[in-house]
């Protein structure tokens, strides 16, 4: 990643800009790296690129929150 002189993060691998160099980073991670694990939903099965994708599918499909969630790439089936 670059940092442009307005403040905004490039990634240098494929020049997407983003609002910030932190924003640049994760996608780095994310897309180029693969470094991140694949998440899945151990409710339904359905496997994910990584954890902020999981995330949103619990909170979308299943009404779990991230403070719900434990630690790791896998959702737990919460007490009822």
């Amino acid at each position: 990643m670059v940092k442009l002189s307005d403040g905004r993060g490039q990634c240098m691998e494929c020049g997407v800009v983003f609002y910030d160099v932190s924003t640049a980073g994760r996608h780095h991670r994310i897309k180029h790296s693969g470094s991140e694990k694949r998440a899945s939903c151990s409710l339904c099965k359905r496997h994910y690129k990584n954890r902020p994708t999981l995330e949103q599918h619990l909170r979308s499909a299943h009404g779990i929150y991230q403070s719900n969630l434990p630690k790791g790439n896998k959702a737990q089936p919460q007490p009822q």
